[in-house]
């Protein structure tokens, strides 16, 4: 079982099996976000709708919210250059990622396996950890099949 400091962090990952597997120590991201202007933001937003109200609420104009809004560039060309297997996973509330964007997705990677977690928060590795790793293994299975063969 997870001892005390894995359980403080959050990092604990169970195999299949029910044992620990993963890092014992927190993440250098988490490390990062010490000095990052969004540390005092209330991480994680659950939707991105919240998080754009947020945004908004925080903004000193309109201006500032709508450039940092729109500051994030299209990814959608660039997912048909994936070479490699991709896991690609939503939650069942399709707030973040409508049917049209994830029906999109799948059709622009090469090799994707895409899975609804039956939870319906944003934060799908979060949610429900036993059904994310579960599908974690089950992709790795689908990865490893093919380098063994």
């Amino acid at each position: 079982m997870a001892d005390a400091e894995e359980q403080k962090h959050g990092m604990t990952l169970y195999s299949n099996t029910g044992t620990d597997i993963g890092p014992e120590k927190p993440s250098p991201i988490n490390e990062s976000l010490k000095n990052s202007p969004t540390r005092d933001w209330p991480l994680p937003f659950l939707s991105r709708m919240e998080a754009a109200e947020f945004i908004q609420k925080i903004s000193c104009s309109d201006l500032e919210y709508q450039y940092f809004m729109g500051s994030y560039v299209s990814w959608h060309q660039l997912l048909p250059q994936i070479k490699c297997p991709v896991l690609l996973i939503r939650s069942k509330s399709h707030e973040a990622v409508p049917d049209s964007e994830y029906a999109k997705m799948q059709a622009l990677i090469t090799d994707c396996v895409a899975y609804e977690m039956t939870h319906w928060d944003h934060n799908v590795h979060l949610a429900d950890k036993e059904q994310f790793f579960s599908c974690m293994d089950q992709f790795l299975s689908y990865v490893m099949k093919d380098l063994v063969e």
